[in-house]
């Protein structure tokens, strides 16, 4: 009876040593945090909406011929007509840019799909590139270009793509903002602690992306929107800090 009163006694002895042992543990790993021997990861984010300033606008126009002269000849008359258009539309001929004529010669294939060194034809393409700052002259441009249809002329219009001439200053302006968000973040979760967000430790910049303004989309390598007038950008951050 005596030596199963004394197991009874070692083993609450040993309960209770081993409850005081984790309370201790606990509380030094509390003060470590306390004594500034912690961490704390903190992710910041900041978005802004924008409007597109700058607009670029791709095209092409073709001729096809049997003969390389009157391919040429085709593509020459309809470049004139491509250009006074442009005047037409009040175009500033310095925000216009038309590239070097590519040529590309056409052989026959047998009925099996097979390639001859017989000539059937050339094709002849010229491309033009409009830059301008006036943004909604140029949207209204692409619309109604497949008009020059009825000219007879055989044109590919891309869709436009809009930037925002100032993002490299404005992306500094969005980190910054970021940070101070992470920095509010870390205080906010350190502070019922009874602790404090110490010194910066490293910095790391996450995703920065660029989407149409209502877009919800969330990309690991980031968004750069070319397709819309009306932008957000958004920047994420990752800092960590010292818990003194």
């Amino acid at each position: 009876m005596e030596s199963r009163t004394f197991l009874i006694l070692t083993g609450q002895l040993m309960i209770a040593l081993a409850i005081i042992g984790s309370t201790f543990i606990a509380t030094q790993a509390f003060k470590q945090i306390k004594m500034g021997n912690g961490t704390i990861y903190v992710k910041g984010t900041a978005e802004q909406e924008i409007q597109s300033d700058i607009v670029k606008w791709q095209g092409t126009i073709s001729a096809t011929s049997d003969a390389l002269v009157q391919a040429y000849e085709k593509l020459d008359m309809d470049y004139h007509i491509l250009n006074q258009y442009f005047q037409n539309q009040n175009i500033q001929l310095e925000d216009v840019l038309f590239s070097p004529i590519s040529t590309t010669t056409i052989y026959e294939r047998t009925k099996e799909g097979h390639q001859t060194n017989k000539v059937e034809s050339y094709l002849l393409s010229l491309d033009f590139t409009i830059t301008s700052h006036n943004i909604s002259q140029i949207a209204h441009l692409a619309q109604q270009i497949t008009h020059l249809l009825k000219e007879g002329l055989t044109i590919h219009s891309y869709q436009p793509q809009y930037f925002y001439s100032k993002i490299d200053a404005l992306k500094i302006t969005v980190l910054g903002s970021a940070a101070k968000d992470a920095r509010q973040r870390a205080e906010e979760l350190v502070v019922k602690s009874g602790s404090k967000v110490g010194t910066l430790r490293s910095a790391h910049q996450g995703v920065f992306q660029i989407t149409p303004a209502f877009s919800t989309t969330v990309s690991d390598y980031g968004e750069f929107d070319t397709s819309s007038i009306a932008k957000k950008i958004k920047a994420i951050v990752t800092m960590e800090y010292a818990i003194d």
